[in-house]
């Protein structure tokens, strides 16, 4: 079950570093950097 979670939580965070440069553009830096 956490490794379920684990894995979704990771998979999430994925999607949104996909997403987050093309909603803030100016924040692109910040996101390659974490």
């Amino acid at each position: 079950m956490l490794n379920q979670i684990g894995f979704l939580a990771i998979a999430v965070l994925y999607y949104l570093s996909l997403i987050w440069p093309a909603l803030l553009p100016k924040k692109k830096q910040m996101v390659i950097v974490e």
